[in-house]
Protein backbone atom coordinates (compact mmCIF):
# COMPACT_ATOMS: atom_id res chain seq x y z
CA UNK A 1 0.00 0.00 0.00
CA UNK A 2 3.35 2.08 0.87
CA UNK A 3 4.46 2.06 -2.48
CA UNK A 4 1.01 2.74 -4.38
CA UNK A 5 1.13 6.00 -2.32
CA UNK A 6 4.29 6.74 -2.36
CA UNK A 7 3.47 6.34 -7.05
CA UNK A 8 0.13 8.35 -6.56
CA UNK A 9 1.73 11.07 -4.84
CA UNK A 10 5.26 11.04 -7.53
CA UNK A 11 2.71 10.65 -10.15
CA UNK A 12 0.77 13.98 -9.01
CA UNK A 13 3.80 15.45 -8.98
CA UNK A 14 4.90 14.70 -12.21
CA UNK A 15 1.51 15.99 -13.54
CA UNK A 16 1.39 19.04 -11.61
CA UNK A 17 4.85 20.19 -13.43
CA UNK A 18 3.86 18.83 -16.46
CA UNK A 19 0.32 20.67 -16.56
CA UNK A 20 2.58 24.21 -15.38
CA UNK A 21 4.55 23.60 -18.24
CA UNK A 22 1.95 23.05 -21.11
CA UNK A 23 -0.06 26.12 -19.88
CA UNK A 24 2.89 28.25 -20.28
CA UNK A 25 3.34 26.65 -23.71
CA UNK A 26 -0.19 27.25 -24.47
CA UNK A 27 0.05 31.18 -23.91
CA UNK A 28 1.43 31.57 -27.26
CA UNK A 29 -1.14 32.23 -30.09
CA UNK A 30 1.24 29.83 -32.07
CA UNK A 31 0.91 26.70 -30.64
CA UNK A 32 -1.14 24.27 -32.31
CA UNK A 33 -5.00 22.68 -31.31
CA UNK A 34 -3.18 18.94 -30.50
CA UNK A 35 -1.47 20.76 -27.83
CA UNK A 36 -4.22 22.29 -26.49
CA UNK A 37 -6.60 18.63 -26.23
CA UNK A 38 -3.18 17.50 -24.50
CA UNK A 39 -2.89 20.30 -21.82
CA UNK A 40 -6.81 19.99 -21.18
CA UNK A 41 -6.67 16.53 -21.19
CA UNK A 42 -3.85 16.33 -18.65
CA UNK A 43 -4.96 19.17 -16.58
CA UNK A 44 -8.63 17.13 -16.54
CA UNK A 45 -6.39 13.62 -15.17
CA UNK A 46 -4.12 15.87 -12.72
CA UNK A 47 -7.60 17.29 -11.25
CA UNK A 48 -8.73 13.72 -11.08
CA UNK A 49 -5.84 12.78 -9.34
CA UNK A 50 -5.14 15.23 -6.29
CA UNK A 51 -9.22 15.06 -5.65
CA UNK A 52 -8.80 11.47 -5.08
CA UNK A 53 -5.49 12.26 -3.12
CA UNK A 54 -7.15 15.49 -0.97
CA UNK A 55 -10.56 13.25 -0.46
CA UNK A 56 -7.75 10.43 0.94
CA UNK A 57 -5.87 13.35 3.36
CA UNK A 58 -9.40 14.51 4.22
CA UNK A 59 -10.53 11.32 5.45
CA UNK A 60 -7.60 11.09 8.00
CA UNK A 61 -8.34 14.08 9.30
CA UNK A 62 -10.48 13.08 12.44
CA UNK A 63 -7.72 10.44 13.08
CA UNK A 64 -5.22 13.48 13.43
CA UNK A 65 -7.60 15.38 16.02
CA UNK A 66 -8.48 14.10 19.31
CA UNK A 67 -11.72 15.83 19.79
CA UNK A 68 -14.34 14.87 16.97
CA UNK A 69 -16.08 18.14 17.87
CA UNK A 70 -12.57 20.03 16.44
CA UNK A 71 -11.73 17.23 13.67
CA UNK A 72 -15.51 18.08 12.11
CA UNK A 73 -14.83 21.97 12.32
CA UNK A 74 -11.31 20.91 10.72
CA UNK A 75 -13.41 18.91 8.17
CA UNK A 76 -15.79 21.41 7.30
CA UNK A 77 -13.11 24.13 7.05
CA UNK A 78 -10.80 22.39 4.61
CA UNK A 79 -13.74 20.86 2.20
CA UNK A 80 -13.89 24.17 0.36
CA UNK A 81 -10.26 24.45 -0.23
CA UNK A 82 -9.43 21.05 -0.87
CA UNK A 83 -12.34 21.00 -3.33
CA UNK A 84 -11.04 23.97 -5.24
CA UNK A 85 -7.76 23.39 -6.91
CA UNK A 86 -9.40 20.04 -8.74
CA UNK A 87 -12.19 21.40 -9.94
CA UNK A 88 -10.27 24.48 -11.31
CA UNK A 89 -8.20 22.48 -12.79
CA UNK A 90 -10.38 20.27 -14.59
CA UNK A 91 -12.66 23.38 -15.50
CA UNK A 92 -9.74 24.87 -17.28
CA UNK A 93 -8.97 21.68 -18.82
CA UNK A 94 -12.47 21.73 -20.49
CA UNK A 95 -12.44 24.83 -21.43
CA UNK A 96 -8.95 24.22 -23.29
CA UNK A 97 -10.50 21.39 -24.80
CA UNK A 98 -13.47 22.79 -25.82
CA UNK A 99 -11.90 25.81 -27.25
CA UNK A 100 -9.60 23.77 -29.67
CA UNK A 101 -12.57 21.98 -31.26
CA UNK A 102 -14.71 25.29 -31.59
CA UNK A 103 -12.33 27.89 -32.38
CA UNK A 104 -12.83 28.31 -36.40
CA UNK A 105 -16.46 27.30 -36.35
CA UNK A 106 -18.53 28.91 -39.19
CA UNK A 107 -21.90 29.05 -38.25
CA UNK A 108 -22.80 31.39 -41.07
CA UNK A 109 -22.81 27.84 -43.71
CA UNK A 110 -24.01 25.39 -41.04
CA UNK A 111 -25.25 22.18 -41.62
CA UNK A 112 -29.00 21.43 -42.18
CA UNK A 113 -30.77 19.01 -39.99
CA UNK A 114 -31.28 17.03 -42.62
CA UNK A 115 -27.82 16.73 -43.40
CA UNK A 116 -27.35 15.68 -39.86
CA UNK A 117 -29.97 13.35 -39.75
CA UNK A 118 -27.97 11.92 -43.04
CA UNK A 119 -24.74 12.05 -41.01
CA UNK A 120 -26.00 10.39 -38.02
CA UNK A 121 -27.72 7.41 -39.62
CA UNK A 122 -24.60 6.74 -40.89
CA UNK A 123 -23.01 6.76 -37.59
CA UNK A 124 -25.73 4.82 -36.08
CA UNK A 125 -25.16 2.13 -38.92
CA UNK A 126 -21.62 1.97 -38.37
CA UNK A 127 -22.07 1.52 -34.59
CA UNK A 128 -24.87 -1.11 -35.61
CA UNK A 129 -22.73 -2.78 -37.78
CA UNK A 130 -20.08 -3.19 -34.94
CA UNK A 131 -21.88 -4.20 -32.30
CA UNK A 132 -22.41 -8.00 -33.41
CA UNK A 133 -18.54 -8.73 -33.51
CA UNK A 134 -17.59 -7.12 -29.93
CA UNK A 135 -20.30 -8.81 -28.19
CA UNK A 136 -19.04 -12.10 -29.97
CA UNK A 137 -15.84 -11.21 -29.50
CA UNK A 138 -16.57 -10.04 -25.78
CA UNK A 139 -18.63 -13.58 -25.45
CA UNK A 140 -15.72 -15.65 -26.67
CA UNK A 141 -13.41 -14.05 -24.30
CA UNK A 142 -15.66 -14.59 -21.35
CA UNK A 143 -15.93 -17.86 -21.99
CA UNK A 144 -12.22 -19.18 -22.52
CA UNK A 145 -11.67 -17.40 -19.63
CA UNK A 146 -14.57 -19.04 -17.25
CA UNK A 147 -13.40 -22.39 -18.64
CA UNK A 148 -9.57 -21.84 -17.50
CA UNK A 149 -10.87 -20.86 -13.86
CA UNK A 150 -13.15 -24.09 -14.17
CA UNK A 151 -9.91 -26.04 -14.68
Amino acid sequence: MEVLSTGLFWLCCIFATLSFILLLLVRHQNTPRWLDVLTGVILIATSALFLGIFLDVQALIPSMVDNSSDASHLNSQYTVAILIIPFISAAIGTNLISHAITYNHDYKNTKTLESIGTDLKGILKWIFLMTPPIIIFTGLHYLVNRSKHNK
